[in-house]
């Protein structure tokens, strides 16, 4: 977590160096000096950002193998422990999704505290960065959110309902492959190869058609939503050069605030993708 956040710290230095690069190069007598310093200012904090970065990734992959670890051991261990009738009311596919499947699942949410954590500060950097430059500005980039997130809505409406029965789903289909897999030699010996293959078969595709069925009911509502996020210019543009025509910010300024608006895309197309991951 602290390697993160310190990563977002040294990425905003582009963004400040870029402001003095733009400053320095439209003064009446640019100095090329200052310039090339700041471009190595630049340079060094994108670099800085990605080795804490890269740091921060690798120390919470240790910490959630750890932690996966020591769940699998944990469900290894109540089971043993567990009655035979509240064993047997589990069907294997239940107990081997629980084991591999879903604690293989939380590996992504723990992921997401130290990356989820640093965007997110990114993110508000940005904006309290922009606002006090000019509130405007950092109003107008918000302008494609309302829009981006009522397509997004419309696409959620049967998301608790689809969910629920992907788990049944997925529970359904992890039952037939481990039955298949664990009487492969009583199927061989009786010559029901391919009658017990064909429900095998059956549940693979069943869950695959539903699945992709799912998919394809949201590409557009989804797709769409992306598209109109990431389109901070659209409001900012417009307005940051009105503003600049009437004398509120310099060129500097506007230049600065353009990419400002660029750079907030990033992170927040990073928390979109972790919604699902929050489910």
């Amino acid at each position: 977590l602290l390697c993160s956040v310190a990563s977002v710290a040294a990425g905003l230095v582009p963004f400040y160096a870029v402001y003095r690069i733009i400053d320095e190069v439209i003064a009446p007598a640019p100095d090329g000096g200052a310039v090339l310093a700041w471009v190595g200012a630049a340079a060094a904090g994108y670099v800085a950002s990605k080795v804490l970065f890269g740091a921060s990734t690798l120390l919470s992959h240790v910490s959630a193998y750890t932690i996966l670890e020591s769940l699998r051991d944990d469900v290894v261990e109540k089971l043993m422990k567990t009655s035979l009738g509240t064993a047997a009311s589990k069907s294997i596919g239940q107990i081997k999704n629980v084991f591999v499947d879903r604690i293989e699942g939380v590996e992504v949410p723990l992921h997401m505290i130290p990356e989820l954590s640093g965007n997110v500060l990114l993110a508000a950097a940005i904006a309290v960065w922009m606002a006090l430059i000019d509130w405007r500005i950092a109003l107008a980039c918000l302008v494609t959110v309302p829009i981006g997130l009522v397509v997004f809505a419309s696409g959620l409406g049967a998301y608790n309902r689809m969910y629920a029965a992907y788990m049944a789903e997925g529970n359904h289909v992890n039952s037939v492959m481990v039955e298949y897999v664990e009487g492969i030699q009583v199927i061989k010996a009786f010559n029901q190869g391919s009658n017990s293959y064909q429900k095998y078969a059956n549940a693979v595709r069943s869950f695959k058609d539903f699945t992709l069925g799912w998919f394809k009911a949201t590409w557009v509502s989804m797709n769409l939503a992306f598209s109109i996020l990431p389109t901070t210019l659209l409001g900012v543009l417009p307005v940051g050069l009105a503003l600049y025509l009437a004398g509120d910010v310099t060129p500097a300024e506007l230049g600065l605030e353009f990419v400002l608006a660029l750079a907030v895309v990033a992170p927040l197309m990073k928390l979109s993708s972790f919604l699902n991951e929050a489910k």
